[in-house]
């Protein structure tokens, strides 16, 4: 008796604790495609905002943004500001606190 209500435990806990381990996953694959970086300098980081260092927004990866002005876009282009052509950000991971 008690060997089959082990079993039926067991049984029972397992898919939950598969459910568990996927989210997991799940959030980690997340939070390492959102990275942002300063186009001026190597700092990256996980959260948006602006670097400490040049006073810039930070682009998340992947994104184009102008050298001269603070204009991101998501697809390659002109800047509408002073017409250059718009570089991708694809810089690696520094995990360095340069967030105001």
């Amino acid at each position: 008796m008690k060997k089959n209500l082990f079993i039926l435990f067991v049984i029972l806990i397992s898919p939950t604790m598969y459910a568990q381990e996927a989210k997991t996953l799940k959030k980690q694959t997340t939070i390492e495609e959102a990275k942002y970086c300063c186009p001026k300098c190597d700092v990256c980081v996980e959260l948006p905002g602006k670097c400490n260092i040049h006073n810039v927004y930070l682009v998340k990866q992947g994104n184009y943004y102008c050298e001269y002005c603070d204009i991101q876009n998501e697809d390659a282009c002109k800047c509408y500001r002073c017409g250059v052509e718009m570089k991708r950000m694809n810089r690696s991971m520094k995990k360095t606190p340069a967030l105001k």
